[in-house]
């Protein structure tokens, strides 16, 4: 019995997570059909039993714009942020918000960091976060100059990478990749 008391409350909890993942798949079902009212009803019963969920507050940002809500949204896409400082998905639901707003070096600034948080070569909204910092680099100068040090960066950690799995080409002996980086 002693046990039984023991593992109740983890079990009730997983069901409680189970039932808030339940709602949030209800409530992106309900936002492709169109039928808003309904996804925000099911959004708000998935943070009442998981307060803490990033992903939900990024979804419900989302539907707060489709709502023509940009404040709550960016309210909630802030929450994300504060619960999951790590989570890409909402840098860029940030960035598309501050284009919208007109603020290109806000949008920029959040754009950078969809690409720190980049999940790999094919994480198909860090290849737009960086399409979309370029196509603002031609704008703001000063997003032009971050622009070209982070592509560097990437670069020489491609180059230190390919070293590291035994890449079968050695460079020239006379380049150099901290002339290469200060050329651009």
């Amino acid at each position: 019995i002693f046990f039984l008391l023991l593992i109740r409350p983890a079990y009730s909890r997983g069901l409680f997570q189970n039932k808030a993942v339940l709602y949030r798949k209800l409530g992106i079902s309900a936002q492709m059909r169109g039928e808003l009212k309904k996804a925000l009803e099911y959004y708000q019963k998935s943070l009442i039993i998981d307060p803490d969920n990033a992903v939900v507050y990024n979804d419900l940002g989302v539907l707060y714009e489709m709502l023509g809500d940009s404040p709550l949204a960016e309210e909630v896409y802030n929450k994300a942020l504060v619960l999951e400082p790590d989570y890409a998905g909402v840098y860029s639901n940030l960035a598309l918000l501050y284009e919208k707003k007109g603020d290109l070096l806000k949008a920029a600034g959040f754009w950078f960091k969809r690409i720190k948080y980049s999940k790999g070569e094919d994480d198909l909204w860090a290849i737009k976060a960086k399409q979309r910092v370029y196509e603002i680099s031609r704008i703001i100068p000063e997003v032009k100059e971050k622009y070209i040090r982070i592509e560097s960066e990437l670069l020489e950690k491609d180059v230190v990478r390919m070293k590291d799995i035994g890449y079968p080409y050695e460079l020239d002996s006379d380049i150099d990749l901290e002339d290469i980086s200060s050329q651009n």
